[in-house]
């Protein structure tokens, strides 16, 4: 293809240059092909002459065209695949951010010295499809997930212990008094040398992965499945709750 100089015209050095080299090619196939025709196949025959004479012609035309025309389709044709291609799952979680994720919204934050007991236990109740519940420092920052089996195994032991869980009680118990009651499951395991159940306990209370919005989603998916969690709670850069995605999120952008 010519090249078109800053001047405005063409730069015709490269068509001169392929067309020399054209020409010589030419000149050396069709020279070669002589030596052939006499020398080794010993033809005399006009007919044999131009039946040679024109197969050596036609391998050197196909060979001129792959030389001239191969570079701009090979590029054309690496383009159009690179195109096609598109991205990776991979590369789709590493370029998507939380934020871009939209997070649903968290209907509900709780805090261990403002919020009874009773209280968390009627909200997760209240839809069956609830199974954590976002608990926030004083400054609103989150501070632990709670998972429901958490609490159902604070009201087990107490029925254990002949403690009532009737509404008039539970309504005297602040929250904390179940993450006092999972710290001392936690340390009673542990010093039975009990790992696996000690981690189970501790499972209850840190229920999901907890991440700014500018993390990736890659980075929310290597968690979760280093984890074993389904859950991500996402947080601004002061660590105040923004919303929550799931493991269907990520499989959506890997999907799209």
């Amino acid at each position: 293809m010519a090249k078109v100089k800053p001047s405005g015209k063409i730069d015709r050095e490269p068509l001169f240059s392929r067309h020399l080299i054209l020409v010589i090619s030419f000149l050396v196939t069709l020279l070669l092909s002589q030596l052939m025709i006499f020398k080794f196949v010993g033809a005399t025959d006009l007919k044999d002459f131009w039946s040679l004479t024109l197969t050596t012609f036609g391998a050197w035309i196909g060979a001129g065209a792959a030389y001239f025309f191969g570079r701009e389709n090979l590029k054309t044709a690496t383009d159009s695949i690179l195109k096609v291609r598109g991205i990776s799952p991979e590369e789709k979680l590493e370029q998507t951010s939380l934020h871009d994720l939209k997070p649903r919204p968290i209907p509900k934050k709780f805090q261990k010295d403002k919020n009874t007991i009773y209280e968390v236990k009627e909200w997760y109740m209240e839809d069956p499809d609830r199974y954590f519940a976002v608990v926030v420092d004083n400054k609103g920052a989150v501070e632990a997930v709670l998972h429901e089996e958490g609490l159902m195994r604070y009201l087990l032991d107490r029925t254990e212990r002949k403690l009532t869980n009737e509404k008039a009680d539970l309504e005297q118990i602040n929250l904390k008094e179940v993450f006092t009651f999972i710290d001392g499951q936690i340390m009673t395991y542990k010093d039975k040398g009990k790992a696996n159940t000690a981690n189970a306990f501790e499972g209850l209370k840190t229920c999901a992965v907890i991440l700014k919005e500018n993390e990736s989603a890659k980075t929310a998916r290597d968690n979760m499945e280093q984890k074993h969690l389904l859950l991500t709670v996402v947080v601004d850069n002061q660590g105040m709750p923004i919303g929550y995605i799931t493991n269907t999120e990520i499989e959506r952008v890997m999907l799209g």
